[in-house]
């Protein structure tokens, strides 16, 4: 799936988009686990998070990457 998203977005926007799909499946895991809808032992697939972190950066990216370079460089 990475490899698709690379030859879709080319390999260095794919880093970014393959990044905010894990930051999000992050996210969701922790809400997940603190609400114990899902135990340590559970299966959950990367997949659906790769592709949304790839619609994320299609949609919004260069604004997320200013925002967050703006939050970290001034």
């Amino acid at each position: 799936l990475g490899v698709l998203i690379g030859l879709l977005l080319g390999w260095d926007k794919a880093l970014v988009a393959i990044f905010f799909g894990f930051c999000i499946a992050s996210v969701f895991i922790i809400i997940l686990k603190v609400i114990k809808k899902v135990s340590r032992s559970s299966y959950i697939p990367l997949g659906p998070f790769m592709i949304f972190g790839m619609l994320t950066y299609i949609l919004w990216g260069t604004e997320l990457i200013e925002w967050y370079l703006n939050i970290f460089i001034r």
